[in-house]
């Protein structure tokens, strides 16, 4: 089955949008490296309990959203050079829900377009 493209691809003027507005705020933040690393921490662990939420609970028409906040949180982890949490976090996703195909379709899907394979 072919995967269709979901709806973060859909609106690219949202996406510029939203890359504008993120520099522009980060622009102005200035944290020091235990405050980075603490709402990174927390970011992460808030992120992850969504795309369960949305798992645990079948919301299949949202596999593709939490399939994108998972890439999107393991791509933040890789560009702050933490690979390894990176790819701990994909795998936990991973295993987790190794009998939703639909939801590992679309991780795949999401993880290949931020730059990794997640085969």
């Amino acid at each position: 089955r072919r995967l269709e493209q979901g709806r973060y691809d859909e609106k690219p003027e949202h996406q510029k949008r939203l890359k504008s507005v993120y520099r522009e705020v980060m622009s102005r933040v200035r944290l020091g490296q235990a405050q980075a690393e603490s709402l990174l921490s927390w970011c992460v662990e808030v992120g992850e309990r969504r795309v369960c939420a949305i798992v645990e609970k079948l919301r299949r028409k949202s596999y593709d959203k939490a399939a994108v906040l998972t890439a999107a949180c393991a791509e933040v982890l890789r560009l702050r050079r933490q690979p390894e949490s990176a790819a701990r976090l994909l795998e936990r996703m991973r295993t987790r829900f190794p009998r939703h195909r639909a939801f590992q379709d679309e991780l795949k899907l999401a993880a290949t377009k931020v730059g990794r394979d997640s085969s």
